[in-house]
């Protein structure tokens, strides 16, 4: 409007009137427009203007006076032009006393400043009521959040919010009547998304950006969180920044993308865990094992142990042949099940091809677990199968396995693989259904001898335990052992008796380790406060797995008191 004033000062400067290109513009405004000389006399007056009041063709050089009445909102004597000039103003906005009009006059002057006549514009309150209420009906009728927000320099984020429609009222928890003044930015941008939507703004000032978009969640009212997209122009004219946006509740579309997300992570995972598993088992494939072998033994403590152990199902080509291949599958998947549950979490399993299987013991505290751990393997994989094929003939199903140390015998997998498939030869060679470990011909254990001496101690009603004499670990614990401690059968490994039997941290102050003898049995009787009974003690040295190992032998005295008694005559 500036620019187009000033045009027509310079036409009637130079020209003395208005020609037919302004003359179209200023007939096109939406308001009352009229420009007098410095004499207030009618120079133009607009098309509108002439229509509305029905101004007569002859009005040019006529005082606005005579024609004041008609369009005029102000007496004579407060006449607009006239508090112009005393107030000294370049531009006066007056609303009329009991009127809907308002009226803004300007000088008009030459190119050297002198005055020379007077712009005026009307408007109608009334119309720009209208305007403006049908303006707000439009906004708050829209489906999306509306908004205007003048920037804080200091605080992006303290910024004032000059106007928010209903809708986003709605997004944001608050009722409809709720002033702008009690909706803080702060409040309501997650914690998560402050740092980087404050980025985004700050980036945006800068550079006087005038559009920018921006995703981040939003915190309602009621603490519930939604994601919320913005869409901004940015207007630099008045100062500081005006921030006008338009904001979209995309909740739903964000958490369908994060479903969509989810489900092509599970497909990814789904597609790597089929590329690391054996098809029939479950188990890691040879690829997998070994690249997860050698994971775990680069950051193995150094102060624990580890071992790797081969096994091989003995005479498993025989049952191929005799029952077929799916009965030969179907006891490599019964295998495999019986070898996990005989294991820890931690401990690596996989089946290597064929009916071999190997299985990575990391963070051992002993060596006698390792022992302990191969007897129950082989015990475990012991059994009886019996196939659709042949209802009365079963098949005994037995293992052999070989053991390598880690760091002892390698440090890798291709070293440890190495010396466990050696010592898996020799547990062959001797017979099968036992384990032996690289380098150490000593520890060869047949399965028929230990199957029925822990078969036999696990059918006594009395409680009987084997423990290391050096070390103190519990190296077998029978089922009324477990019952009475209430320790599984596979968590006592490489716990100290002392831990198990008396609740103790350090060794019994009465241990009596160092008197026992493989002659004869040393008995007391005592009473276990851990256990809150009173026993029967008997305890002697035995060779267990080719090692000297404490035997305990505990008579519970009131659960059999007649052999109580007879036992108290012989202590």
């Amino acid at each position: 409007m500036d620019y187009l004033l000033n045009y027509i000062q310079r036409q009637l400067s130079n020209e003395g009137k208005i020609t037919h290109p302004i003359a179209i513009v200023l007939n096109s405004l939406p308001f009352d427009f009229f420009i007098t000389d410095n004499q207030h006399r009618l120079l133009y007056i607009n098309a509108r203007s002439i229509e509305n009041y029905k101004i007569p063709a002859d009005y040019i050089g006529k005082p606005c006076s005579t024609l004041c009445e008609k369009f005029c909102p102000n007496p004579i004597a407060n006449c607009a032009c006239d508090r112009l000039d005393r107030q000294g103003s370049n531009k006066i906005t007056i609303v009329a006393a009991n009127s809907r009009k308002v009226v803004t006059s300007s000088h008009l002057k030459t190119s050297d400043g002198k005055i020379i006549g007077y712009f005026e514009m009307i408007t109608d309150v009334t119309e720009y009521e209208e305007v403006q209420d049908t303006l707000n009906a439009i906004v708050n009728s829209a489906p999306c959040g509306i908004f205007r927000i003048i920037y804080d320099p200091d605080n992006i984020l303290k910024s004032q919010i000059v106007f928010i429609n209903q809708a986003l009222l709605k997004l944001y928890g608050f009722s409809e009547h709720t002033p702008t003044s009690k909706i803080k930015i702060d409040r309501l941008v997650d914690a998560q998304d402050q740092k980087r939507t404050i980025a985004i703004l700050s980036e945006a000032f800068i550079h006087h950006t005038q559009v920018i978009s921006v995703e981040f969640r939003l915190k309602t009212k009621d603490g519930q969180i939604k994601w919320v997209s913005c869409g901004c122009g940015i207007d630099y004219s008045q100062g500081l920044p005006i921030i006008n946006g338009l904001e979209l509740d995309i909740t739903k579309s964000k958490v369908l993308e994060q479903k969509r997300f989810e489900i092509q992570r599970e497909r990814v995972i789904t597609f790597r865990t089929k590329a690391q598993q054996d098809s029939l088992t479950g188990l890691f494939n040879r690829e997998a094992f070994e690249t997860s072998v050698n994971i775990v033994l680069k950051n193995h403590p150094p102060d624990l142990l580890a071992a790797m152990f081969m096994i091989d199902l003995d005479n498993f080509k025989s049952i191929n042949d005799y029952f077929g291949h799916d009965t030969g599958d179907q006891i490599l998947t019964i295998f495999s099940i019986r070898l996990k549950r005989h294991l820890r979490k931690n401990d690596i399993i996989g089946r290597l091809g064929g009916d071999e299987f190997a299985v990575l013991l990391p963070e051992i505290t002993s060596a006698d677990y390792i022992h302990k751990k191969a007897l129950e393997l082989c015990k475990a994989l012991s059994f009886e199968y019996h196939s659709h094929v042949s209802a009365t003939n079963g098949y005994q199903v037995s293992c052999s396995i070989g053991i390598a140390a880690f760091n002892r015998h390698g440090s890798n997998f291709a070293q440890l693989y190495s010396k466990a498939d050696q010592a898996l030869y020799t547990a062959k060679d001797r017979g099968k259904n036992q384990y032996s470990i690289f380098g150490e011909k000593g520890y060869v254990s047949k399965g028929a001898s230990w199957m029925n001496r822990e078969w036999l101690i696990d059918e006594l009603e009395e409680l009987v335990y084997i423990s290391s004499t050096t070390t103190y670990n519990m190296i077998y614990l029978n089922r009324t052992g477990r019952k009475l401690t209430g320790i599984d059968e596979r968590d006592y490994t490489g716990r100290k008796c002392y831990e198990i039997m008396r609740g103790r941290s350090t060794p019994c102050p009465h241990c009596n380790n160092a008197h026992l003898t493989p002659d004869h049995f040393i008995s007391w009787e005592n009473h276990n406060g851990h256990l809150n009974k009173t026993f029967i003690m008997k305890a002697k040295l035995v060779s267990w797995d080719g090692i000297l190992c404490r035997m305990e032998y505990a008579v519970d005295l009131d659960a059999d008191p007649q052999l109580s008694e007879e036992m108290k005559q012989h202590l």
